[in-house]
């Protein structure tokens, strides 16, 4: 099973994911041109990053599709050392992007 079908199913479980980051959000303003990138611990997603993929003159950026006023990585609740937890869960899903030029996205403040 792909990233992209992982994070569908899990959407439409997970309320706390920001409309904008929403599987079907992303298939109505960007079509097949998104990817997602996640982590999991013990087969649950830990965190999860949307992108759009583009070539602007022979360079890949990663951005954000039209329409959409911000996007950016969902991490999953937790108290327990929660900077230290973040800062490895961002790191894992930087170290899974597609090679890119250019990285440019609006996060979300969730």
């Amino acid at each position: 099973m792909t990233n992209k079908e992982k994070y569908r199913r899990f959407c439409e479980i997970e309320k706390t994911i920001p409309i904008f980051s929403q599987a079907w959000w992303l298939d109505a303003v960007a079509g097949d041109s998104w990817n997602v990138v996640v982590v999991e611990k013990g087969g649950e997603i830990q965190a999860a990053m949307s992108y759009v993929m583009k070539q602007r003159f022979g360079l890949t950026l990663l951005t954000q599709p039209v329409l959409t006023q911000n996007l950016g990585p969902w991490i999953r609740p937790s108290h327990a050392k929660r900077l230290a937890r973040e800062k490895g869960l961002m790191q894992a899903l930087i170290d899974q992007l597609t090679s890119y030029t250019h990285f440019q996205q609006n996060w979300h403040h969730v």
